[in-house]
């Protein structure tokens, strides 16, 4: 085993976690442009503007060439359409009694020289803007500002005049409206682009193995094969599981099984079968499939193999295998029911021990004498045995088998489980000096081309209860 806390960016993988969670991610995306809109849609204030224009024009020739008292005089007559008296004026004229509330705001913008209304002014322009949530209060507010200010230029210059030249009219549309269609666009672009952004973050940080290579630089673990990841929906549609000994099962499948089987051959003791526990760490990673497939391909080379379903929690050997016959459970012949021939089914050319249902106390089946008995036997009997567990993470199972037989080969999925915790089952295979063979690559993406179908059938785990809670007895 190897620590390795450096962590190292694999780009293949962060893409694949993004495309893996794209339908979350698009979901929480919408529901973000949905909220914003909700939001921004009942926070919303419309404004309306009615604009009114004025032309300022001297009399005076001497002002008329004289620019500076021109912009002064300008200036003077801004000052008197946004005065607080001008104000009074208006809300007088709208019928405001004292206290009302007036919300129109008047604002003012000096143009010089401006072609309005075709018409081209030598003098300075005055823009008068009123607004208001209500489109008629912002009209009559701007009629009113017409009707008060039309003697102002007698009080203020009498050699300038202050002439409309644009009335007031009714706004029809809001002048602060919010283009709904681009923000809600522009608020699930930005949502997606930080969820894509957290999702490659986790897929970086999350230390789990994501490549064939890792095995040996986070684990410290010999690769026994890399199996593709596939899909099984044309399997299922046929009704049909992923076994060696079907012809559809692609050529590059069944090829790395035969290297695990290579591998694990040239380790058989001569004198006495060899006991194999094939395990994982979490549910759901191939194991059982792996298991099935092992057998198969290791009886094909005229050996007598012994296959045995011990995973208690979740048997699913005759789910994978096909068998439709009656299911005598492994663990009833534990506890004395019936023979070892009569509990014992042929499928293809190996020999199958079944589980039907899980089993509370399972610890206690595996630490039974007659489960010792059982094992000193079948190695007399047969070349191999081979043992789809229960996985570690589940149960307290494999630990106890572990003190019993004498290897294990590890199925590790790809970007499944921690690589911590692969580590300490490392480490415990270790304790209980069960010899690891080595690591099975599971669902690598990266050869995924080069096999026809997926991996069978994936038990899941859930529920397993409160161990303290399960009845414990003896067996003889």
């Amino acid at each position: 085993m190897e620590n390795n806390d450096e962590i190292k960016i694999d780009l293949r993988s962060m893409v694949f976690d993004i495309l893996k969670n794209l339908v979350i991610i698009i979901m929480v995306s919408m529901l973000a442009a949905l909220a914003a809109h909700l939001v921004i849609k009942s926070t919303h204030k419309p404004t309306y503007k009615s604009k009114l224009s004025y032309v300022v024009v001297s009399t005076d020739t001497s002002v008329i060439n004289n620019k500076d008292t021109q912009n002064r005089i300008v200036k003077v007559f801004q000052e008197v359409l946004e005065s607080s008296l001008l104000r009074s004026s208006i809300k007088e004229s709208l019928g405001y009694q004292d206290g009302e509330n007036f919300t129109a705001e008047i604002s003012t913008e000096i143009v010089q020289n401006t072609n309005i209304n075709g018409v081209d002014e030598n003098g300075n322009i005055i823009i008068v803007t009123v607004s208001d949530s209500d489109p008629l209060e912002a009209y009559y507010a701007a009629k009113a500002l017409m009707s008060n200010c039309g003697t102002a230029s007698d009080y203020i210059n009498k050699n300038a005049i202050l002439t409309v030249l644009e009335k007031p009219a009714i706004p029809s549309a809001d002048s602060n409206a919010v283009n709904y269609i681009k923000t809600d666009i522009l608020v699930f672009a930005a949502a997606f682009v930080v969820l894509c952004a957290i999702a490659g973050f986790i897929s970086v940080k999350r230390d789990s193995i994501r490549n064939a290579e890792e095995i040996k630089e986070k684990l410290g673990s010999k690769l026994l094969a890399s199996i593709p990841d596939v899909s099984m929906k044309g399997r299922k549609k046929a009704k049909r599981n992923l076994l060696v000994t079907d012809k559809h099962t692609g050529f590059y499948y069944i090829e790395n099984i035969k290297k695990i089987r290579s591998k694990i051959e040239l380790l058989k003791p001569e004198d006495q079968g060899m006991c194999i526990a094939v395990s994982s760490v979490s549910s759901g990673e191939g194991r059982s499939t792996i298991a099935a497939n092992l057998a198969l391909s290791i009886a094909m080379h005229k050996n007598k193999v012994l296959l045995v379903d011990m995973d208690f929690k979740n048997p699913s050997l005759h789910k994978i295998l096909g068998y439709d016959g009656t299911i005598p459970s492994f663990s009833k012949f534990l506890e004395g029911e019936g023979t070892l021939t009569e509990t014992t089914r042929s499928v293809e050319n190996i020999k199958v021990l079944f589980q039907e249902n899980a089993v509370n106390n399972s610890s206690e089946v595996i630490d039974s004498k007659n489960m010792k008995t059982f094992f000193s036997y079948v190695k007399e009997q047969y070349d191999y045995i081979i043992i789809d567990t229960s996985p570690i993470s589940a149960s307290a199972d494999m630990e106890v088998l572990a003190e019993i037989i004498d290897y294990a080969v590890l199925v590790v999925k790809q970007d499944t489980a921690p690589s911590a915790d692969i580590n300490e089952a490392i480490d415990m295979l270790e304790r209980n000096k069960c010899e690891l063979i080595g690591c099975v690559f599971n669902g690598d993406t990266k050869s995924a081309k080069e096999s026809s179908y997926g991996y069978g059938y994936y038990g899941r785990y859930s529920g397993y209860g409160n161990y303290s809670n399960y009845s414990h007895r003896d067996h003889k």
